[in-house]
């Protein structure tokens, strides 16, 4: 069963490390295009500083709450800058993963129509702050997707193998059970066949004892 589980954790592992490197990569070029654009000092660096800090708290602790703050953060950064709206595809992957279904989805609109709010009024082609948010958002719920079909077909062959040992021990036991039922059976006949020859050289002995008298 764990050659079968092994893949699934070694898919949940690649996962987390492209959703941290997709992090850490746009948030260095939000970083970096907003020094460009000479906005980096003063608020605008510090929540960057906090919100990546924030980020790898949930390296070791993550959980909703934590993406919650997590999102707040980055609301009120795009805010200040919106060179950092492309977050949004990783904060999409996090909440795809961290939320369930129906939540999920809901904060993943959310976040595409946040992004795109902020991108629209100083996008040089308005189109692409519309498509670019847009398809993130749908990649990542197709990566979702098929992430969690790996896990649900891992857990079935896990489950699988699972019935399939029970079922094996089971007949190991039946098998042991028959033989030692066998092995009775052959005993009480050896006994029965023992005893038979046994009565039967007494009674011949007590015959020509009768016939002598």
């Amino acid at each position: 069963m764990s050659t079968d589980v092994a893949p699934a954790h070694s898919a949940a592992r690649a996962l987390r490390g492209g959703q941290h490197v997709l992090f850490a990569l746009l948030w260095s070029i939000g970083t970096s295009q907003t020094w460009a654009d000479g906005a980096v000092a003063g608020p605008v660096a510090a929540l960057a500083i906090v919100l990546a800090l924030w980020y790898a708290v949930g390296l070791r602790f993550s959980g909703w709450v934590w993406f919650v703050v997590l999102a707040a953060l980055w609301v009120g950064l795009v805010l200040l800058a919106p060179t950092f709206a492309w977050l949004v595809f990783a904060l999409n992957l996090i909440a795809l993963h961290l939320l369930p279904d129906g939540p999920a989805i809901g904060t993943v609109v959310a976040l595409t129509l946040t992004a795109i709010s902020v991108l629209w009024p100083t996008a040089s082609n308005p189109l692409a702050a519309v498509l670019g948010p847009t398809v993130g958002a749908v990649v990542a719920i197709g990566v979702s997707w098929g992430y969690q079909r790996i896990l649900a077909e891992s857990a079935e062959r896990g489950r699988l193998v699972a019935e399939l040992v029970a079922v094996q021990e089971e007949l190991a036991t039946v098998q042991r059970q028959s033989g030692a039922l066998d092995e009775r059976a052959r005993l009480a006949r050896d006994i029965h066949d023992t005893l038979a020859q046994g009565y039967s050289s007494i009674l011949l002995l007590a015959r020509a004892g009768l016939a002598r008298g």
